[in-house]
């Protein structure tokens, strides 16, 4: 008959093997289990929470004819002077469909040259809203000389002479004869609009 200690051994010896085989079973299924994490969609550098960059704004001093239409200029953008004074004139269905047909002739320009710079083309209505105009001048037509259009009607840079501008030179002479308070040396009109002077180009 065995002996009391060799039963011990073998027991002692089964459990060992049983041990060592639960513990590689378990490392084995940790190994088959293991996945590799899927890739971040973080930017580099950036943490998980930080807030998203936000877009910047439109600037409308900068926009020009080809990064922009007539159209979006006004009423996607709101730059045209004074939005929230004209805004009811604005939205007037016959308003709109002139302005749509204005913005469309301009996008199809192609190799042209426009002036005043889209910022100034409606310079005019800087004068304020409807209950801020005087006075009302229109121009007849835009001025023929190069790089002198200011998006107001006889209006001039402030470095320009008046007298190489003959439709500008006339009207301060004009004005001259009527008595009113003007020289002929600056065609810069800007302080008359800032009187509630409107300088409107008809076309």
């Amino acid at each position: 008959m065995e002996t009391n200690a060799t039963i011990l051994e073998r027991r002692s010896v089964y459990s060992a093997k049983s041990t060592r085989s639960r513990a590689g079973a378990s490392s084995s299924s940790r190994r088959r289990t293991s996945r590799k994490p899927p890739p971040s969609t973080n930017p580099a550098g950036r943490h998980p929470k930080a807030p998203k960059e936000r877009e910047r704004p439109f600037d409308c001093d900068r926009a020009s004819y080809r990064t922009v239409t007539i159209w979006d200029f006004i009423y996607v953008h709101h730059c045209f002077p004074n939005w929230n004074l004209w805004r009811r004139f604005l939205l007037r269905s016959r308003v709109e469909e002139e302005i749509r047909d204005l913005s469309d002739y301009f996008s199809n320009l192609q190799n042209t040259v426009i002036v005043p710079p889209l910022p100034l083309l409606f310079r005019a209505f800087t004068v304020g809203g409807v209950e801020d105009i005087k006075v009302i001048i229109l121009g007849q037509d835009p001025t023929p000389q190069p790089n002198r259009a200011t998006g107001l009607a006889f209006s001039l840079w402030p470095d320009e002479d008046p007298a190489t501008v003959p439709s500008v030179f006339n009207i301060l002479v004009e004005l001259g004869w009527e008595e009113m308070s003007v020289g002929l040396t600056n065609g810069d009109l800007r302080p008359w609009v800032t009187e509630g002077v409107m300088l409107l180009m008809q076309r």
